[in-house]
């Protein structure tokens, strides 16, 4: 119900304000923790662990170790050791991300600005900047990659490019035991793909994905490997500079095992929101809030 007499909203706000923004806390950690996994990189790619539901910041990594073997001449066995010590547990540290809200109390008790619509603005605000974070991760994977020349090429995608561009496809599914790869770019990034056919014609496309690509503008497939589009946008509101660089993409083994998943998440899983202004700092009812939520990646 509105409180309307001035009074009694500021005995509401002295006595339940705290129980306010604990019922935030609660509906945040729902909303956050559903709502980062309505993904399909994150499914496909990211083994999460949630500490509020138990589970441990306790990973586990297979060494990827391939025996040497070789032929042997009778009983002749001079052959090099080959040590072999399985895999390994590791934590991943996990960091607090605030975001800094002010909120005048008084104007929620007279509904004149939506609950609904603060508690969306914060679940929106985290969700993006997690999957930006895991996203920063798959691009940056090529850095790590132990032999460049394989793995990584550069120059604009045309058709004369093709056959450089299929060698390192090629070369990421051998390196994956024939795994299946998928290609992972922003929207404009795999649109280049088009370019990879002489004019630009897609030939050697069945019917529905020419149809899809009148339709969406890029194509659905490349030859048979999936092509999975993320989100871009400004890094602020000087629309100057994007997240991600519509230049790049790279190639990902399409991961059915959890423990294999090459993104490693922690999440403490619970949302809090403290007020921070200092008293006297505001002389009405606008208060200071900070939202804080730990993770690791």
């Amino acid at each position: 119900d509105t409180v309307k007499n001035e009074r009694d909203r500021k005995r509401a706000i002295r006595d339940n304000s705290r129980a306010f923004f604990d019922v935030i806390e609660e509906v945040e950690d729902y909303k956050i923790t559903v709502g980062i996994q309505e993904n399909e990189i994150f499914n496909q790619y990211v083994e999460y662990r949630n500490l509020s539901y138990g589970d441990t910041n306790l990973f586990y990594t297979d060494e990827d170790i391939i025996l040497s073997v070789s032929k042997t001449a009778g009983d002749h066995h001079d052959i090099s050791l080959q040590p072999y010590e399985g895999g390994s547990t590791y934590s991943i540290p996990v960091a607090a991300y605030v975001a800094k809200v002010g909120a005048d109390i008084n104007r929620y008790l007279l509904n004149q600005i939506d609950f609904d619509a603060l508690i969306s603005a914060i679940s929106t605000a985290y969700i993006k900047k997690i999957q930006e974070s895991l996203y920063a991760e798959l691009l940056a994977a090529s850095a790590k990659l132990p032999a460049q020349d394989k793995f990584v090429g550069t120059g604009k995608l045309d058709a004369t490019q093709k056959s450089k561009f299929d060698d390192i496809l090629n070369n990421v599914r051998m390196a994956n035991d024939g795994v299946d790869i998928a290609i992972l770019g922003t929207d404009k990034g795999v649109r280049q793909l088009n370019n990879l056919v002489v004019g630009g014609a897609i030939t050697w496309t069945a019917d529905s994905q020419k149809e899809a690509i009148a339709s969406t503008g890029r194509l659905a497939t490349y030859e048979g490997t999936s092509i999975l589009v993320m989100p871009n946008r400004f890094e602020d509101k000087t629309f100057q500079k994007a997240v991600f660089d519509d230049n790049s993409l790279i190639f990902i083994p399409l991961v059915n095992d959890d423990t294999n998943k090459p993104i490693k998440m922690v999440d403490v899983g619970t949302t809090e929101i403290f007020e921070t202004n200092e008293k006297g700092s505001h002389v009405d009812d606008f208060k200071d809030y900070e939202v804080t939520r730990r993770w690791g990646i």
